[in-house]
């Protein structure tokens, strides 16, 4: 629920987000200029606004899809899970619009080992599909 209100009084609450993640200069400044009314957004003139910003210095975007991935997760089976962050379950004792919020992610937590639970899918344009 905080981090709800956080998103919801972002002109409020951002700056000290901001200061709290010691971020380099330029990359405070990107994050203003994107998370700011649209009028004076960041990137309402086009893409090149955006990938011209000082954050951005020395990436080539024309062969950047060539490039390897800076980070290539570890994945060990087809439901690993792992590359997430852990979600908190709900503790006795929270509010109830804590609970109400969790509701979900402690369910996520819960099942950690079995992801996709129910997970599924009809192919519609194969003939197999289940009417």
């Amino acid at each position: 629920m905080y981090a709800l209100l956080q998103v919801i009084h972002w002109r409020s609450s951002l700056p000290n987000i901001l200061k709290s993640l010691r971020l380099s200069c330029d990359a405070t400044d990107l994050i203003h200029r994107l998370c700011c009314d649209q009028s004076n957004r960041l990137g309402r003139a086009g893409a090149n606004e955006v990938k011209g910003h000082a954050f951005f210095r020395g990436i080539n975007f024309e062969t950047l899809h060539t490039q390897p991935a800076p980070y290539i997760p570890q994945i060990t089976h087809p439901l690993d899970t792992s590359n997430f962050d852990p979600v908190e379950p709900v503790r006795p004792g929270q509010s109830d619009a804590a609970t109400e919020s969790n509701v979900f992610c402690d369910l996520i937590y819960d099942s950690r080992k079995h992801a996709f639970l129910d997970f599924t899918f009809r192919r519609f344009f194969d003939g197999t599909s289940e009417q």
